[in-house]
């Protein structure tokens, strides 16, 4: 027990462990959307199960991030959030529903490019194709909409 205390008396930095996910936030390099939106919430996580909320700091973060996307997608993203009223800033949850969209989206036509590959010749196999393609988008739909239900619930 002596041990686990001069342990945990050791490690147990609160200050030190929250700045370091929040730096790890700051210091995430965008490769890919998925890899990109995984990162953060599992900073994101951490530092809401140290009982650290960075809701009230969604007009800092959402602009440092975006900062971090490729050209394209910061393009996308302005243009997702133009729709708002002038009054009204994006918060996480939109931003994290973004990145997750273009996650499915991408990881969609990089499927269908690789099955189309391997497209049927014959009318009844495309067809079968067709709806096999149709029940894929469906799943990956649902999924992301469960995503979004989920972090709805858990950010509000």
């Amino acid at each position: 027990m002596i041990a686990f205390n001069l342990i945990r008396e050791r490690f147990n930095h609160h200050r030190r462990i929250v700045y370091s996910h929040i730096n790890s936030i700051l210091n995430i390099k965008y490769t890919t959307a998925k890899s990109f939106i995984n990162s953060i919430d599992q900073h994101m996580q951490s530092l809401d199960s140290l009982n650290i909320s960075l809701k009230d700091s969604d007009a800092l973060l959402i602009p440092l991030l975006v900062a971090k996307l490729e050209p394209k997608l910061s393009r996308e993203w302005e243009i997702k959030t133009a729709s708002l009223p002038r009054t009204a800033l994006p918060n996480y949850v939109d931003f994290r529903s973004f990145m997750l969209l273009q996650s499915e989206t991408h990881d969609i036509i990089n499927d269908s490019k690789e099955t189309t590959k391997h497209f049927p010749t014959n009318t009844s196999q495309k067809l079968k194709f067709v709806q096999i393609l149709m029940h894929h988008f469906q799943l990956r739909v649902l999924s992301a909409m469960a995503n979004i239900s989920y972090i709805n619930v858990a950010y509000s």
